[in-house]
C-alpha cells in the first residue's frame, strides 16, 4: 500500500482549514444577525483613547495639552 505524498497531504490540510474558517465565518454572521449591535450601546469615545492621545501629545510636545478632540467620519 502506497502512502499519500506530501502534496496531497498539504492540499487536504489546506482544504480542511479553509472549510473550518468558512464555517466559523458563517457562525459569526449568524450571531451578528441574531444579536445586532445597537449604536446607542456603543460608547462614542473612551477614556483610554483620550489618555493615549494626551500621552502621545505630551511625549511629542512637552508642556502641550489636548483641549478638544473631534471624530472625522
Amino acid at each position: 500500500m502506497e502512502s499519500p505524498n506530501l502534496l496531497t497531504t498539504c492540499a487536504a490540510a489546506f482544504l480542511a482549514v479553509f472549510a473550518l474558517l468558512a464555517l466559523l465565518a458563517v457562525v459569526m454572521r449568524l450571531i451578528l444577525v441574531v444579536f445586532p449591535a445597537r449604536p446607542a450601546a456603543l460608547p462614542a469615545t473612551d477614556a483610554a483613547v483620550y489618555a493615549a492621545i494626551a500621552s502621545a501629545v505630551h511625549t511629542l510636545y512637552p508642556g502641550a495639552s489636548v483641549t478638544k478632540l473631534e471624530e472625522i467620519r
